[in-house]
């Protein structure tokens, strides 16, 4: 990754350039107080082999003449025990600037995971339908955790290598100091010996590639399969699922296993390098430049100290490299949500339905398909009433009702409410306005009440009982053990489907808004859950201020509707109530006709059976 790119996903992902800033002068006042303490040594060995003769020191060297002058400058006097005393001094406040450092570094990586991980969230519930079709759920769980922490580490390896930059230039002015050019013939060997280990770097470029792809894989995989427990078993699949899971295990332990060796590999590597530099350095300083003891001194200690830097810094470089990916798809995934973002701001606030919901000439074409879900709809649905969708499977009717909330907006044509179009309404305040009731409930694992109150958390006890009890739900959920506190377990394990159902039923109506969507309630329900249905519909058919929509596939659960839609290829094929559909509409007539032949043959064979 280059620098200007770097800066660019720095700047997308919100990471702070004064952040960064601060990290490396943090790094570089801790290293500066290191090469003090390490450069104090040469004195301290000058003072030992002229057993503490201030008057020759100072005539030898112009070290020992400034040295002098600083401790004169602070009223103390140079003996073995003060030049110990600044040599403590400086470690003890190269420790305190590096602590301020990784503590700094500590808050500023977990405030920036919180920050995108909030954003990218964010985001993804802002954005368009048909974006979040598209993304896997265990993807963005991938993107949003693992991924994430690679990435957000990345990052922040670029301030740190700067830091150790520092360091090392540190080093190398004392080196400079001691020994004078050989330390050039240092950074020419330590430049050759990272010529040498190139090839390695690269191949921790890719393993890191393939590494983030296998992880992304087992993740989608995992998410899947963990919310399908029950198919898999009724399918008697665990041993097929357990074989898929260790491919996906073994994929993503053989890429990453690659990219960890290869990082291990050049840290083997570089320390005998680094080792042997610096025994050739004090060879040739020793025999050629004259180096003394105390700069011997010096030498070790340097070395003893630099080793660790160079592996770290090669440590940090691989690490940048391998999980540069990481970087780069989350850049990615913020980039795409923000353009798929939905248009949310409109003038009006939507509280009510005073005369009816109009499509004119609605087309609507999916995304990637050749051709138009609804093909020029028109219709209106009547305020205060009951109206139902019908039609044969893919007659348009979901796609009918999902424009309605703005979930998909119209590629032609209008939909409008009372005569001003939904565009022109806030978006918060239109969904609020629309109780939708799913084909299968969707219930987290929180109490009866909690869920009931979903959509308004500030709703009073005395509302969800009348909420639960305008869907009929109010004996059952009595009867749980702790009543309206008792856990519902994931998805409503807890309950029966009729149950889950006029539970979710009373989360809509206490919602308390104009507009109610039931999307084909009773698919899923036996005949005796069904008929229970029909009655919480019943009650809520009389809420003269309820603009009801109903999708549905049992036609004797719709019979009483105010008015029946039947939807065909994207249009409308009839109006009417159930009794003039029976008569006008073929299609309609028939499905009936078929459905009731259904329930009678049903209802005989279990009379036979009772018998």
């Amino acid at each position: 990754m280059s620098i200007r790119e770097y800066i660019r996903v720095i700047q997308n992902i919100g990471f702070s350039f004064r952040t960064g800033v601060l990290l490396v002068v943090l790094h570089l006042i801790a290293t500066i107080f290191e090469g003090f303490g390490i450069g104090m040594f040469l004195p301290i060995i000058d003072f030992l082999r002229t057993d503490g003769n201030i008057a020759a020191l100072e005539g030898d060297s112009k070290l020992w003449v400034r040295l002098v002058a600083v401790f004169d400058y602070f009223g103390a006097t140079v003996s073995f025990a003060s030049l110990l005393t600044v040599v403590f001094i400086c470690f003890c406040l190269r420790q305190v600037f590096t602590f301020a450092r990784v503590a700094y570094a500590a808050r500023a990586v977990e405030r920036l995971q919180r920050d995108v991980r909030r954003r990218m969230f964010g985001l993804f519930m802002s954005s368009k339908t048909a974006h979040q079709e598209s993304v896997a759920a265990g993807s963005l769980v991938n993107g949003l955790t693992t991924e994430l922490n690679y990435a957000v580490d990345a990052l922040f390896i670029p301030p740190t290598l700067i830091g150790y930059v520092c360091v090392a230039l540190v080093y190398a002015a004392v080196v400079y100091f001691v020994s004078g050019p050989v330390v050039i013939l240092a950074l020419v060997v330590v430049s050759a010996s990272g010529f040498l280990l190139r090839g390695i770097v690269r191949r921790t470029e890719k393993s890191g590639e393939m590494a983030r792809h296998s992880m992304e894989q087992q993740s989608t995989y995992l998410v899947e399969r963990l919310s399908s427990m029950r198919l898999i078993r009724l399918c008697g699949s665990e041993k097929l699922e357990r074989r898929n899971m260790w491919w996906h295990s073994q994929n993503h332990y053989r890429n990453t296993l690659g990219m960890r060796l290869y990082m291990a590999l050049t840290d083997a590597l570089m320390e005998p390098l680094g080792i042997g530099v610096f025994l050739i350095l004090i060879y040739l300083g020793y025999n050629f430049a004259g180096i003394g003891l105390g700069e011997l001194g010096v030498f070790f200690v340097i070395l003893i100290r630099f080793l660790p830097v160079v592996k770290e810094v090669l440590a940090q470089v691989q690490s940048f490299i391998a999980f540069n990916e990481h970087v780069r798809s989350i850049e990615r995934r913020l980039i795409s949500m923000e353009r798929e973002k939905e248009n949310r701001i409109g003038r009006k606030f939507f509280n009510s339905v005073k005369d009816g919901i109009t499509y004119i000439d609605v087309i609507y074409n999916y995304p990637n398909s050749s051709g138009s879900a609804l093909n020029g709809l028109s219709v209106h649905i009547p305020a205060g009433k009951v109206t139902a969708l019908v039609g044969p499977s893919g007659g348009g009717k979901s796609t009918t009702i999902d424009m309605l909330p703005r979930l998909r907006d119209c590629s032609e044509g209008k939909i409008s409410v009372d005569g001003t179009d939904l565009t022109e309404f806030d978006l918060d305040s239109l969904r609020r306005g629309i109780g939708y009731l799913p084909q299968k409930p969707q219930i987290f694992n929180v109490t009866a009440a909690e869920h009931i109150a979903y959509a308004r958390p500030n709703s009073s006890q005395e509302e969800i009982r009348q909420a639960a009890a305008e869907a009929g739900a109010l004996d059952f959920i009595e009867r749980l053990p702790k009543g309206f506190a008792t856990s519902l377990g994931e998805d409503g394990i807890r309950l029966s489907g009729g149950q889950r159902q006029r539970l979710d039923l009373a989360r809509a109506l206490n919602q308390r808004s104009p507009i109610i969507i039931l999307d084909e309630p009773t698919s899923n329900l036996d005949a005796e859950a069904e008929e229970t249905f029909q009655n919480s519909l019943g009650r809520l058919q009389n809420l003269s201020n309820k603009t009801i929509i109903v999708i549905a596939h049992r036609l004797s659960t719709i019979r009483g509707a105010d008015q029946i839609i039947v939807l065909r290829d994207g249009r409308v094929d009839s109006v009417g109530t159930h009794k003039e559909l029976i008569e006008t509409n073929d299609w309609y007539a028939m499905a009936y006709r078929r459905q009731s032949e259904a329930i009678m043959e049903t209802a005989g064979s279990a009379t036979m059976a009772s018998e």
